[in-house]
């Protein structure tokens, strides 16, 4: 599936050294997951082999550009099947990137290929209060289904936590309705044509 800059893939082997590096920087981890210290390389190893299973409940999915380099990571988590919803997450790898476009293409990318190829009813996820970018984007576009009050504690002080999703029929309205620019040209693509 490809947005306006990016193309979704699956994970191969030879990401594991990009994955290993990104999740050795502490700006990239701090909104993903803590990582014990040496242990880089196998969480990047148990990303690739969740997509193995028949019935994950974890999808690991490359966000790269044009010119075949890995830009993101896709994440969803704790799907389930049976309700059809999941938790996505998503992440740029290197500090250069995640300013302008690639962080806005990389969520919608994400949430069109819940809705259009896992035939998910819902998608919901955490944004951390300090992550100003991804709560902007995601207030523009998810509805905030509530907070977790002082829910993390990083650098020793704790943080708040607002809880976001929505529903593909929503999605479908969001696309419909919105006028910005940004989001008109990625429409425009029609990487949304299966909604």
């Amino acid at each position: 599936m490809k947005g306006l800059v990016l193309t979704l893939r699956k994970p191969e082997i030879s990401d594991i050294p990009i994955l290993t590096k990104w999740f050795q920087d502490p700006n990239f981890g701090q909104y993903l997951f803590e990582i014990a210290e040496g242990q880089h390389t196998a969480t990047a190893m148990s990303l690739l082999n969740q997509n193995a299973k028949d019935s994950s409940t974890q999808i690991t999915m490359i966000a790269e550009n044009d010119a075949k380099e890995p830009i993101g990571l896709l994440l969803y988590k704790n799907i389930n099947w049976k309700h059809r919803n999941a938790e996505i997450n998503t992440l740029i790898g290197d500090t250069k990137n995640r300013s302008g476009i690639y962080g806005p293409d990389l969520y919608l990318l994400g949430i069109t290929y819940a809705f259009s190829g896992l035939n998910l009813h819902k998608v919901f996820g955490y944004t951390y209060a300090t992550n100003k970018a991804a709560m902007t984007l995601t207030q523009n576009i998810a509805k905030t289904s509530g907070i977790l009050y002082d829910h993390l504690r990083r650098d020793g002080s704790y943080i708040n936590t607002t809880v976001f999703s929505i529903l593909k029929k929503d999605f479908g309205v969001f696309l419909k309705d919105n006028t910005n620019p940004i989001f008109r040209k990625f429409i425009k693509t029609g990487v949304f044509e299966r909604l």
